[in-house]
């Protein structure tokens, strides 16, 4: 038999199963962009949590709109956020720097003498696995922002059905990824043309997408374009480039 210790959200004896939640890893295994794409998908993602706890306190009784403001309180920690951005800049994902800062400042909070705040370790593990929980996506893409996107375009490849004499000549040669590259560029150009943003987004959980919209098997999702009015007016977000001379040559490689 196991001990569990708590605080009683209110008097009285109870008889019934404990369920006990248990806090797991889960951003080991997403994709790590440059810090600054980190940071601004925590920051994106924390805003999501942060919402989703204000709509929840409007819904709450006194004693749960207390824990849920406890909980969007400890979003805005500066040590918390300042711990989080630490990590994503010696090259954690915002995920697992999240999931790290949370681990740590709850193990503070438990060495504390006073009960009431030992117990306060798991409002910062809650807070921050909403935060994660955004992050992630639910598995389907490593958009951490996908909440704020009114429409997705899910592009799929079929497989190429070529003439006899090309195939046997040449191969394959990926027409149809070619194709969906080149038409992938031609939307973009023309939802910018209409005023509307867009990013394409190359990271995804096939078996999940494949889930979720009922895509057939043998039908591959290569590309996921979102689409939407700018949140800000501002130029794009200056990209560290090649020289041309580093991947451009002439009549050799």
């Amino acid at each position: 038999m196991e001990l569990v210790r708590g605080i009683a959200a209110s008097a009285g004896l109870a008889v019934g199963t404990v369920r006990r939640l248990r806090h797991i890893q889960t951003g080991l295994g997403r994709v790590v962009m440059s810090p600054a794409q980190e940071f601004e998908s925590f920051c994106a993602a924390a805003e999501i949590a942060r919402a989703q706890l204000e709509e929840m306190e409007k819904k709450a009784d006194s004693t749960q709109k207390d824990i849920l403001a406890a909980q969007r309180m400890m979003l805005d920690d500066e040590g918390l956020r300042e711990e989080i951005e630490r990590y994503i800049k010696a090259g954690a994902g915002a995920a697992a720097a999240v999931e790290r800062a949370a681990g740590i400042f709850a193990g503070r909070i438990r060495a504390l003498d006073n009960d009431y705040m030992r117990e306060r370790a798991c409002d910062v593990l809650d807070a921050c696995y909403r935060v994660v929980e955004a992050l992630d996506d639910h598995g389907l893409t490593g958009c951490p922002w996908g909440a704020k996107v009114p429409a997705f375009i899910l592009i799929c490849e079929e497989e190429a059905h070529l003439k006899p004499g090309v195939a046997e000549h040449y191969g394959s040669q990926h027409f149809a990824q070619m194709d969906i590259g080149m038409a992938a560029m031609g939307l973009c150009y023309e939802a910018t043309a209409l005023g509307l943003g867009t990013c394409m987004i190359g990271t995804m959980n096939q078996e999940k997408l494949h889930q979720a919209f009922e895509i057939p098997e043998e039908r591959i999702v290569r590309l996921i374009i979102t689409v939407g009015y700018p949140a800000k007016k501002s130029e794009p977000r200056k990209k560290a480039r090649k020289d041309l001379e580093e991947i451009v040559s002439y009549n050799h490689w």
